[in-house]
């Protein structure tokens, strides 16, 4: 399984202020080399709900319509970082293009602050 890979994905029951435990789309964003081994991936959810365009907050990546064969215009979140296991992967969409996945992995790296202040 690649980074950039779209799922349908079952988050089970939600709680304090984790998505809605609905199936709801996600992007693969684990090095393919750990999905190859492991039970276990590391995604980003989307949400419709709240939609970001301009990358003023840093910890969302805006993903249009039709992209990832995703049905509404969206965004990952990457301050809903998961690790799921591969059971709850319900259906594979199409994949992110890489343009879309280089800003999910900015957003990420903003949030973990891996650069430093």
């Amino acid at each position: 399984m690649k980074p950039g890979a779209v799922f349908k994905c079952d988050f089970g029951p939600a709680r304090g202020s984790e998505p809605d435990g609905s199936k709801r789309p996600a992007v693969v964003v684990s090095p393919s080399r750990f999905n190859s081994v492991l039970n276990t991936v590391i995604v980003i959810p989307f949400t419709t709900g709240r939609l970001v365009k301009d990358r003023k907050e840093a910890v969302c990546s805006f993903v249009p319509s039709g992209v990832g064969g995703l049905d509404e215009d969206s965004t990952a979140q990457a301050n809903n970082i998961r690790v799921i296991d591969k059971t709850f992967l319900v259906e594979e969409l199409k994949p992110l293009p890489e343009d879309f996945l280089d800003d999910v992995y900015a957003a990420v790296a903003e949030y973990l602050d891996l650069w430093g202040e």
